[in-house]
C-alpha cells in the first residue's frame, strides 16, 4: 500500500500533467465548450465554455471528498494547484481546468488519502 507522501506526489504530478486552460475556447459556442474543474477538496464541477466561461453557472459532477476524520496530513496543498478560487467564508481552494476523464483520475487518487 502506498503511503500518503507517495500518493501526494502522484496527485500533485497529474495536476501538472492534466492542467489545460487550452480547453478554453473563447471562439466556441458556449454550449459547444463545456470545461470542468477539479478543486482540492475533490469535487468536480463543469459549465458553459466559450465566451460565457466563469460567467455562468457551474454545476457539480461529483462531489467534494468527505475527510471527517480532521486529519490535516491527509489534506492537499493548493498552492501546488495552478489557480486558487475564494470560496464561501473566505476559504481558498486550488483547481484545474481538464477534461472530466482526468478529472475523475486525479479523484480517484485523491480518494485514497
Amino acid at each position: 500500500m502506498e503511503d500518503l507522501e507517495t500518493i501526494k506526489q502522484k496527485i500533485y504530478s497529474m495536476i501538472l500533467e492534466y492542467h489545460n486552460p487550452s480547453l478554453v475556447i473563447p471562439e466556441e459556442s458556449p454550449n459547444g465548450n463545456t470545461i470542468y474543474h477539479l478543486y482540492s477538496d475533490g469535487e468536480i464541477t463543469y459549465q458553459k465554455g466559450g465566451f460565457a466561461y466563469l460567467n455562468r453557472t457551474e454545476f457539480p459532477d461529483s462531489s467534494a471528498i468527505d475527510n471527517n476524520n480532521n486529519n490535516n496530513n491527509n489534506k492537499l496543498d493548493i498552492n501546488n494547484f495552478p489557480l486558487i478560487r475564494h470560496g464561501n467564508n473566505n476559504v481558498k481552494y486550488g483547481y484545474i481546468i481538464a477534461t472530466r476523464e482526468n478529472c475523475i483520475a486525479i479523484r480517484n487518487e485523491m480518494l485514497k488519502l
